[in-house]
């Protein structure tokens, strides 16, 4: 009979049991959410969902997250949180396009995606890292934007459909690493579009841009000095590919670039378009300062700080003279 080696077997299974949690690689846990038959004392199993989208967020860890929440047809409007943030890790929120978000509002979060879900307000995040809009849908009526993301990273928007804004459908301002792929952006009073805020590193391909006011999509505009994040405290975007897109109805220009370094446009189309301006423009962007007049306001001290660093802007507030400033091409 073959003895085994003292220590050697305990020390294999020490050994598999470190690698085992040490590699990271953690099973992700499973959230069904059924507003008409789930129960928020549930366990989220499929047997036993849940019947609000808050209880879900709730349950999601709030680091190193590997969570899925499954929706189920119906209206979440009231079942949902009214402010996301705060959670890290991998979230993904999913449906099959019959499931009714309201507007969210989301701060800190890294790593969310939804997921052929159909959303009932605007889409607003902050601070947010790898953040997805995948197969969702948006038609509003009576908000200023629909889509308004600022200081993030990693953002990817893609095979969706957005319309109905006072303002501008898509909104992007500072925005590092962005993908916005085969989606409908229509209905504006504004662009349909733009990156703006020294944004860089954005590709916007095989869009279609519809029925707007001041234009289809451009490359930077004017922003307010105390929203851009260092380094990027240039131009209004740079490192922008604009490729395939179309501009159908537009009262203003197709594209634009305004304020932009870098910038390629290739085989994008438009028609129906200038019937105010023109087809193209390409001409400054703008840079302001919209603190109050208060010398020691914080807006105005963080336009002050960024403006020593080499910044290109004003500390002046844009009411007064100098308060607004151009950002060439």
């Amino acid at each position: 009979m073959v003895r085994p080696i003292p220590g050697l077997l305990t020390g294999l299974l020490l050994l598999a049991f470190f690698f085992s949690f040490s590699s990271g690689a953690v099973a992700a846990s499973r959230i069904w959410v059924d507003p008409i038959r789930g129960s928020d004392r549930g366990s989220g199993s499929p047997d036993s969902p849940l019947r609000s989208l808050d209880q879900a967020w709730r349950r999601v860890p709030t680091n190193n997250a590997r969570v899925e929440i499954f929706l189920a047809a119906g209206d979440y409007r009231d079942l949902s949180p009214n402010y996301w943030e705060n959670k890290r890790g991998r979230i993904e929120i999913q449906a099959n396009g019959a499931a009714v978000l309201p507007a969210v509002n989301l701060f800190r979060v890294a790593g969310l995606s939804f997921r052929g879900v159909t959303f009932g307000g605007d889409i607003h995040c902050e601070l947010c890292t790898n953040f997805s809009l995948i197969n969702v849908r948006a038609h509003l009526t009576g908000a200023w934007e629909v889509i308004k993301i600022n200081q993030s990273r990693g953002v990817t928007i893609r095979n969706s459909r957005f319309s109905g804004a006072g303002d501008n459908v898509l909104d992007l301002v500072a925005v590092q690493r962005a993908r916005i792929f085969g989606n409908s952006f229509s209905d504006a009073g504004d662009w349909c579009g733009y990156v703006k805020g020294g944004s860089t590193d954005v590709v916007v391909r095989d869009n279609i841009f519809r029925d707007c006011g001041t234009g289809g999509f451009t490359v930077g505009q004017g922003t307010g000095f105390q929203f851009m994040t260092p380094p990027f405290l240039h131009y209004e975007a740079n490192g922008v590919v604009v490729a395939r897109n179309t501009v159908v109805d537009a009262a203003g220009a197709g594209y634009g670039v305004n304020g932009g370094y870098n910038v390629l446009f290739l085989d994008n189309v438009a028609f129906q378009v200038g019937q105010r301006s023109h087809l193209v423009e390409v001409v400054y962007g703008l840079r302001s300062c919209d603190g109050s007049p208060e010398m020691n306001d914080p807006v105005r001290l963080r336009c002050n700080r960024y403006l020593r660093s080499g910044g290109w802007g004003t500390t002046r507030v844009d009411s007064a003279p100098g308060g607004v400033i151009n950002i060439p091409n």
